[in-house]
């Protein structure tokens, strides 16, 4: 955790693909008390013991207009119920 919490910025010698000589670069930050409070509850609320956890956030830059592919939709199945499907080709 020490290793891990020492630095505000990941090294790019340990940044792989296109997160390398990214910029701005990748800043880190370990959440503050404050923020963890609410996980707690929630994990309490359910029924669970707490346990050690270390909560870091990891911010990277994504270019928005970067082309992406993506497949394309010609067909949706709407099930009415668990025996026959129904295709809807619009």
């Amino acid at each position: 955790m020490r290793a891990v919490l020492k630095h505000r910025r990941v090294p790019d010698d340990v940044l792989q693909g296109a997160l390398k000589g990214q910029e701005p670069p990748v800043r880190t930050l370990p959440l503050q008390p404050s923020q963890l409070q609410s996980l707690g509850e929630f994990w309490q609320s359910l029924g669970g013991r707490p346990k050690a956890a270390l909560n870091y956030a990891v911010t990277i830059s994504v270019d928005l207009f970067e082309p992406v592919e993506a497949p394309i939709v010609k067909e949706r199945i709407v099930k009415l119920d668990q025996k026959q499907p129904v295709r809807d080709s619009g």
